[in-house]
Order: C-alpha cells, then sequence, then structure tokens
C-alpha cells in the first residue's frame, strides 16, 4: 500500500474524482483483408487475469483537476452571476498552452470535470486552470522543469486573459516558489522511474509480415492504434488501456493489414514491452510476455536479444514499484498514470 513519505509539498486543494472510461482503439474491418484468428490457438498466454488483487489498487481513478501535480487557478465569480457556456469557452480559446486544461463545478455540484460544450445552459459556480507542472513529452525529454520566471510569465499572462471574466477572487494551490519547486521534483522523479519492460526478437534473417500477424492473433493480440499489436486491458476500469503491445523499429515500422496481405511487409526485429510505471500487474505482465516472445521465437525462429535475465527485470519493476509507492502511488492507475503518459514510447 501507498506510504505516507511523499517528497511533494501538500496543496492546498481537493480533488474529486473522475473515471476513466474504457476505451478501446483496436479496431477490425468489416471484411477483415486478412484473418483476425491465428492458425493457432494459444490465447492462454493473454488470459492471465488479475482479480485476486486489493481491490483498493483496481479503484483509484485519476483525479481533476490535480491538486498535487497541477498549478491550479481557481477562479469564482461575483456574487450571483455564475459562469456562462459562452464566458468559459472565450477563456478556452486564449488560452494556447497544451499543459492548461479547464474544469468547472457546476451550480448545484461540489465535484470538479473537463469543460466541455454540450449545453448553452449550463451555468458554473467555479472554473479551475489546470497548469501540469511537468510533462516529459511536453518538454521533449528534458529533465528540467519549470524555471521561477517561466512560472511567473505564465501566472502574469494567466490572470490578463482572466481579467476579460467577471470574477469576484482568484486562489492558487501553490505560490510561484512552491510550483517551480514541485516542477522540478517531477521532472527528477519522472525521469528516474520512466522504464519499460522490453523483451527484444531479432530475426535470423528477416520475418514476413503474413508469419507475424498470425502468430499475434494466435497468441490474442490485436492490431490497434500506432500500427502495434496489442494485449488490452478489459479487467479494470480505472487502469492503463493496455497491459502491454508489440511492435518493430525496423522502417517503415508499421503492419498494415493490406500491406501485409499483398506480401510488401518484413522486419529484422520485434519488440515486445511495457511501460512499468504504467502497469497494473507488472510482474505478472513480464511473465506473460517472455512467454509471448517465446512463444513467437518457437514460431518465427531467431533469438532474443540482449537474454533475458529475470532476475534483473524483476530487480527493475520492483525498483520502480517501492519507488511509486514512497510517493502513494500505485503503478497503473491514478496519479501514476497522470504522470507517466501514455505518449512517452520507447524505441
Amino acid at each position: 500500500m501507498p506510504s505516507n513519505t511523499s517528497s511533494f509539498p501538500e496543496s492546498t486543494g481537493t480533488t474529486s474524482n473522475q473515471i476513466i472510461e474504457k476505451n478501446s482503439y483496436n479496431f477490425t474491418p468489416q471484411k477483415p483483408v486478412i484473418p483476425y484468428t491465428g492458425s493457432e490457438d494459444k490465447q492462454e498466454l493473454t488470459a492471465a487475469r488479475f482479480r485476486d488483487m486489493d481491490v483498493y489498487e483496481l479503484q483509484q481513478p485519476i483525479d481533476y483537476p490535480n491538486f498535487k501535480y497541477d498549478w491550479i487557478t481557481t477562479v469564482v465569480p461575483k456574487s450571483g452571476k455564475p459562469f456562462s457556456v459562452d464566458e468559459v469557452s472565450t477563456l478556452l480559446h486564449l488560452l494556447d498552452d497544451t499543459s492548461e486544461k479547464v474544469y468547472v463545478m457546476k451550480e448545484g455540484s461540489s465535484t470538479w470535470q473537463p469543460f466541455v460544450l454540450k449545453s448553452q445552459r449550463e451555468i458554473y459556480r467555479k472554473l479551475a486552470i489546470g497548469y501540469k507542472l511537468y510533462s516529459k513529452v511536453q518538454f521533449n525529454a528534458s529533465k528540467d522543469g519549470y524555471s521561477k520566471q517561466q512560472l511567473i510569465n505564465y501566472k502574469a499572462g494567466l490572470e490578463a486573459n482572466l481579467a476579460k471574466l467577471p470574477y469576484a477572487s482568484l486562489t492558487y494551490n501553490y505560490t510561484v516558489e512552491q510550483a517551480t519547486d514541485v516542477s522540478h521534483k517531477m521532472a527528477w522523479f519522472i525521469h528516474k522511474n520512466s522504464k519499460w519492460a522490453v523483451i527484444r526478437l531479432k530475426a535470423d534473417g528477416v520475418y514476413k509480415g503474413k508469419d507475424v500477424w498470425d502468430v499475434m492473433m494466435s497468441v490474442g493480440l490485436q492490431y490497434g492504434a500506432n500500427n502495434h499489436f496489442y494485449w488490452y486491458n478489459t479487467d479494470f476500469e480505472n487502469a492503463s488501456k493496455t497491459y502491454m503491445s508489440a511492435w518493430t523499429t525496423t522502417p517503415k515500422g508499421y503492419f498494415n493489414p493490406e500491406n501485409i496481405r499483398d506480401g510488401k511487409v518484413t522486419t529484422n526485429e520485434l519488440v515486445f514491452g511495457f511501460s512499468i510505471p504504467r502497469s497494473i500487474a507488472p510482474e505478472e505482465i513480464f511473465d506473460a510476455m517472455y512467454n509471448i516472445a517465446q512463444y513467437a521465437q518457437s514460431r518465427l525462429g531467431g533469438t532474443i536479444t540482449p537474454p533475458v535475465n529475470t532476475e534483473n527485470e524483476l530487480k527493475q519493476i520492483r525498483t520502480v514499484v517501492k519507488s511509486l509507492q514512497n510517493e502513494n502511488m500505485i503503478t497503473g492507475t491514478g496519479d501514476a498514470l497522470y504522470l507517466f503518459e501514455e505518449d512517452d514510447w520507447v524505441e
């Protein structure tokens, strides 16, 4: 269970829960150009389920806005004059930083939700602008967070935009100095723990696309976004959408069904992997992934290189798990999914 030794300061804000909707990026054409079932039935390799996990670990949705890792500006309207949809929409168009998100609290509600234009009749008793204080993707993998001056400039620009709204008060969950400190600690923490479990299968010559496809279908992986094959999470509502994926680094780097059908796809390497901090059950999934890679090797040939050192892999996994627990996080859910982003891929 998470500890209470977090090195991040306590924010003055509160959090509210937003459930992550199950979402699958995989698709199957209405008339498949290539079979979506394998020649062998090895789907027991992806049949593992983790229902014996502690219920606490299964029920941690991401909190929005995130009062621990975002710099939150809470905006209260003048008495008796709640914000309108048009006013919030105008503000949204003024914000040009992808790190900024707008949240609203409807009249009669005490929970936050992302602002989505649904009805012109909605009115809001509060607004919150969340500014994520570090994103590895946003910072192009730089290990530096925001400087104090950058945050001073951001605050000045935001307040200039908010001046267009009829508000009564602005409050912040962090001072500029606190926000700077959080940003730097986030950068260090994220880079320290952005670890992947990866197994590489290198061909003796080349792998034919049709053979690769058949292996992936046989073990129950599904073709999906980014031309990866995915083991999708169908168990946990508040966890990462996938357990692991398989891809290739061979140019062009993707498996197109039409090109596979036409014999135009070959690759000299397959990569199996998953982000450890984004994994709901990293040790169990690593074990399953290793079995999948070995099955692929038995069908396709080639060499797993470097050889898998299970002891070292599990040591790395446990180190990341412990590091996140020390910050009151559990891998694969809640704040772990917020800090360790889906777009932060290993090659």
